[in-house]
């Protein structure tokens, strides 16, 4: 990676010896340290520790490491209490996740919990705080958030902490809006358990493999199976893919704000797709490419990982001491054969264990993904799990920035992975950065030697190849004489450039045919299309020249900008009796059994059961998100919809006997009885529902993993007869500023009925009490704010004229419609989110329906999921 001018890097890693010395790391599983992985943004991490004294241990990752301090009392949310805080040695960042047992006779001997862990961020000189003693930063955890200092005391009181006296500092609360209600409550006791694993102090204790009995050196008895790999999670059993393209990131203005996105590093590397059959490893780059070749300790590495199959998704990077990764240094290593330093960091498992995990949401496959990297990291140490952090947005830029990384990858957690560039990942970079096809070459000047600077270009929707500028800056040594003799044997008499150059300093360009890639940073573009202050980083041999054009930023998902890209809809791919993938919208295979699949569903229209089944082929990429892993409540009309719905349509909550193919069941306890919902996980799960005779999907408004916690917000404005659309529209708006004026993401989503449901995403850790209240106290404002609009209660004298603000959608076992479902209604239409400035008159005046909802995703001109 060339270096960058005016970009703050640490200049070393923070001593650990100290820490180290400390420790027998052939008795303890305390993480060793070494060089360190780049998280997306400085974490932070309070270990409770019950050694010869119980206290928690507050840890915040700079330099590399984690600077700790032990806290006898705990943290307190009370800006009145001031705790101690003993400022100890550095730990390095893997401790973030260690939970378990350190054994007896070792240094700090005890039960060690994760109790809070999540991203802090410095308000001010981090460094000048901690020299000087006084350092003020934010908290974003799960039981730790708001603004709290740490303020160094001069009195070195002797503790009881293994040594004399030492470093002491103040931990204390600052007055915000976290503080509010808090005051006088122990955080600590309130939130006794551990955000790792849920377990408590004791249960750790108790767990007989929590700590390590023995050396790491130790062979393992004869008679001891070897530690088998985790099992494949939900998913759909498929066969080996032959072929399997990289699911590819959207630029984009700016990150999105709230909602379900996660955040990981964007590596300076080379995407690598590895995949391992029955002990064999290839690696393959995003073009193709065959580099197996090219790494061979990845190779064995690999291949000492128990499993059968699996394809791993990842970058391969060489690190810097401060954790940053460094391009040039790793194509130094590429053209020297030299291959120590590599690292391969992975962020996906799409395959796995014979089965197709690309229907399961982000989440879910990294959670396995992390569970086998953790398990057999001693067998793979230069392969590593990507952390990621559950926020996005400016912060989390701003963070990765200051720590000089490259920029932020943020994803959709729940959604699907899609082989091709979609807006379920999209990128920011900390500096302008792309590709360029080289087209010639200068004559030297100066003390420069061999050549003066690259003549670049990029491909136009014409294919020609446009001139935008020269990069003369970012050479080393090795880099220009490398550059060189690739140049020499490209050269040739006709200039590549269409139009011809005109500027004068490329008169006596060398030309060469276009078959190098560079990539380049920049700070900008002139107003005449060339590149500002351009500076060389390294050849790209994974990027073919021909598909190189401009790479232009989008708003993000979500924004109110609109978005003027053509839909482009991430099709679910059938598969045939010989598990070939079929590509065509009309030779999508249904990998299901349809009995009847003439029959008529919808008899005003002649919708047949293959045609709901064609439908949610077509749009299951962008429905499953939403209903994936969700308790589903269902419309059943077997018979199909006839003109008393009552007589041949039925609602079904639990199912017990006859359950479809790919769907599962989950049990929730509702009024002392236990309920067992359906649960889809892939699109084979969608369609059996449709060959159930389902004709509305229903959601409950938590995962099926987390029923105690909900993860939305709805409120259903149920319009009485005589509300025109336009009043319908003015209240819809109203309530959606309402909302965002108090710091939420409401979005918009038509119901397919006469209504439109305002959903706003919740953070993690709201129960159903607290969702009823706040909706409830929400509707009744709206009421007390405009009476003349809108009413809380449902009794139907009350409401001529106005519109139901429904909040009891908000607990547990009431349920709103899937979006992209369709509904028992004639005319097949469907529930389908929308940007704010799509709702007008025409859109409620004509419903979507199964027949126009893609034509209808057209002329909206997004990718519907992303906000619904």
């Amino acid at each position: 990676m060339a270096e960058r001018k005016n970009r703050k890097r640490p200049p070393e890693v923070a001593d650990l010896e100290k820490y180290r010395s400390k420790r027998d790391f052939k008795r303890t599983r305390e993480p060793e340290g070494g060089i360190p992985a780049p998280s997306p943004a400085p974490l932070f991490v309070v270990q409770q520790h019950a050694a010869r004294r119980l206290h928690y241990d507050l840890r915040l990752e700079a330099e590399g490491v984690l600077k700790s301090w032990a806290v006898p009392r705990g943290p307190s949310y009370d800006p009145g209490e001031k705790r101690l805080a003993v400022h100890v040695e550095d730990h390095p960042l893997e401790y973030a996740d260690f939970e378990g047992i350190i054994p007896e006779n070792e240094y700090g001997a005890g039960t060690v919990m994760v109790w809070d862990r999540g991203t802090w961020t410095p308000l001010g000189d981090w460094k000048k705080g901690l020299h000087e003693g006084k350092l003020t930063f934010r908290l974003e955890g799960r039981k730790l958030k708001g603004i709290w200092k740490l303020i160094r005391i001069r009195e070195r009181v002797q503790e009881e902490f293994d040594e004399p006296p030492r470093d002491n500092w103040l931990l204390i609360k600052a007055s915000d809006e976290e503080t509010k209600g808090l005051r006088g409550l122990e955080v600590t006791a309130q939130e006794p358990l551990s955000v790792k694993t849920g377990r408590s102090m004791e249960q750790i204790t108790a767990q007989k493999n929590a700590y390590w009995k023995g050396s790491r050196e130790a062979s393992p008895r004869k008679d001891q199976a070897p530690k088998p790999a985790p099992p494949p999670p939900r998913g759909t059993k498929a066969p080996w893919p032959e072929s399997f393209f990289p699911q590819l990131a959207t630029l984009v203005t700016r990150l999105p704000e709230g909602g379900p996105w996660v955040s990981e590093i964007k590596f300076d590397g080379y995407r690598l797709i590895a995949r391992i059959s029955q002990g064999r490893v290839t690696l393959v780059t995003r073009r193709g490419q065959d580099w197996t070749g090219k790494f061979t300790p990845l190779v064995r590495e690999l291949s000492r990982l128990p499993v059968r199959n699996a394809i791993l998704d990842g970058e391969v990077v060489v690190m810097n001491p401060d954790g940053t990764t460094n391009f040039q240094k790793l194509q130094n290593i590429l053209r020297s054969a030299n291959e120590k330093g590599l690292v391969y960091f992975v962020f996906d498992l799409p395959y796995y264990e014979d089965h197709d995990l690309t229907g399961l949401p982000l989440t879910e496959r990294k959670k396995v993904l992390r569970e086998l990297l953790t398990m057999y990291r001693e067998r793979v140490p230069s392969v590593r799990y990507s952390e990621h952090v559950d926020q996005s947005g400016a912060r989390v830029l701003r963070a990765a920035c200051e720590n000089s990384f490259e920029g932020i990858i943020a994803k959709r957690g729940d959604s699907p992975y899609v082989q091709k560039r979609t807006r379920y990942w999209v990128k920011k970079k900390c500096i302008n950065r792309q590709e360029f096809v080289v087209g010639g070459y200068t004559a030297p000047k100066g003390t420069r030697s061999l050549f003066g600077s690259l003549v670049l270009g990029y491909y136009n929707e014409k294919r020609q190849l446009v001139y935008c500028g020269n990069v003369g800056t970012g050479f080393n040594e090795d880099s220009i004489k490398l550059v060189h003799e690739r140049l020499k044997q490209l050269e040739q008499n006709a200039s590549p450039f269409a139009p011809p150059l005109e500027d004068a300093r490329n008169r006596d360009v060398r030309y060469v045919a276009p078959r190098l890639v560079a990539e380049v940073e920049f700070s900008d573009w002139t107003e005449g299309g060339h590149l500002r202050h351009p500076s060389f980083v390294g050849l790209r041999e994974d990027k073919k020249p021909e598909e190189i054009g401009i790479e232009k930023e989008t708003p993000p998902p979500g924004d109110e900008e609109k978005d003027q890209r053509p839909l482009s809809l991430p099709l679910v791919k059938g598969r045939d009796k010989e598990g070939l993938v079929r590509e065509g919208v009309e030779e999508l295979i249904i990998p299901i059994k349809l009995t009847n699949p003439d029959k008529v569903l919808y008899p005003e229209t002649g919708v047949t059961k293959e045609e709901l089944a064609r439908y949610y082929l077509r749009v299951g990429g962008v429905m499953l998100p939403e209903a994936a892993n969700r308790p589903l409540v269902l419309v059943r009309c077997p018979e199909g919809l006839s003109e008393d719905m009552r007589r041949n349509c039925f609602f079904q909550k639990h199912l017990r006997d006859d359950i479809p193919e790919g769907v599962r069941t989950t049990p929730i306890e509702e009024k002392g009885q236990v309920g067992l919902y359906p649960v889809v996980d892939d699109i084979t799960g969608i369609l059996s529902l449709a060959q159930f005779g389902v004709l509305e999907i229903h959601m409950l408004g938590c995962r099926a993993d987390d029923v105690e916690h909900p993860d939305r917000m709805i409120f259903d404005l149920d319009p009485a007869p005589d509300v025109s659309k336009g009043r319908l529209i003015e209240a819809t708006f109203f309530i959606r500023d309402f909302l965002k004026k108090n710091g939420m993401e409401p979005h918009l989503k038509l119901t397919g009925g006469k209504g439109i449901h305002i959903v706003v995403p919740l953070r993690p850790g709201m129960n159903w009490d607290e969702l009823k209240t706040v909706s409830r106290a929400i509707a009744l404002e709206m009421v007390r704010t405009r009476p003349e609009w809108f009413v809380a209660t449902v009794t139907k004298r009350k409401r001529t004229g106005k519109i139901l603000v429904d909040y009891l959608r908000n607990s547990l076992g009431a349920s709103t419609i899937v979006p992209y479902s369709t509904r028992a209604k004639p005319g097949a239409p469907i529930a389908i989110p929308i940007d704010d400035s799509d709702l007008n008159e025409e859109l409620l005046a004509e419903p979507v329906t199964l027949r126009n909802a893609v034509e209808w995703m057209k002329v909206l001109r997004r990718e519907p999921s992303e906000n619904s």
